[in-house]
Formats: C-alpha cells, structure tokens, sequence
C-alpha cells in the first residue's frame, strides 16, 4: 500500500541520513538543499519528479528488460540538469529526513509539495495515454 511504501521510504532517508552524518558530517549539510528561489525550485523540483514518475510507471507497465538502466539514466539526467537551480531532491523523503536532522525545514514547502504535484501529474498522464 502507499502508506507502507511511504513509511519505507522515510525509514530509509533516516537510516542513510543518520549513517552519512556519522561518517561525513558535512556532507549531510551538502546533501539537503535549499531553495533560494522558491518559484524556480518548485517547478524544477515538481518536472524532474514528474519526469521520472513517468519514466518509472511507463517502465513498470511495459515490463521492460531494461527498466533499471532507464530509470537510472534519468535520474542522473535530471539530477545534471536540476542540481543548479534545485539541488534535485525528486525525492520528499530524499530531502526531508537529513532536513530534520539538521533542523532546516524553511524549504519544506518546495521539496514536500512540489514532488508530490509532480507524481500526480504524471499518473494523470501515464494513465491518459493508456
């Protein structure tokens, strides 16, 4: 269900953030961006996760042999291209649980929000073009 699947997903941000900051200190900090523009970010933020959504869902239905290097050449390409105006989180969970523990949570509304109305958009589509 989404509500397991979600509870994963924070379970696993606090797990890899608590095990980053007790190796690299700093790199928590790095990691857990903030927007300075909250416009520019939101939208960056809510494309680059409406574009893998659709690239996970389209993937996923297809059954495609090689689901896993498509998915993981789009994060990589979203993630170039969205690191400079958003530090491309793409991921709520991603971003909010090393915010938490550093309590930095002014941005919360770009990288909680944004994502969530990028995954919707993209089930709206995927689903139209079924």
């Amino acid at each position: 269900s989404l509500v397991v699947y979600w509870t994963a997903q924070v379970i696993g941000g606090f797990l890899g953030a608590g095990l980053i900051s007790s190796l690299y200190p700093a790199a928590l900090e790095m990691g857990t961006p903030a927007a300075s523009a909250w416009g520019q970010a939101g939208v960056a933020e809510a494309f680059g996760t409406f574009f893998l959504v659709l690239v996970i869902l389209s993937v996923v239905e297809q059954g495609l042999s090689f689901g896993g290097l498509a998915i993981g050449l789009t994060i990589t390409m979203v993630a170039l291209a969205l690191w400079p105006i958003s530090g491309a989180s793409i991921n709520p969970a991603r971003w909010f649980c090393p915010a938490i523990l550093q309590g930095h949570l002014t941005s919360a509304p770009v990288y909680l929000l944004a994502p969530l109305l990028g995954s919707v958009l993209a089930v709206g589509i995927r689903h139209a073009l079924r």
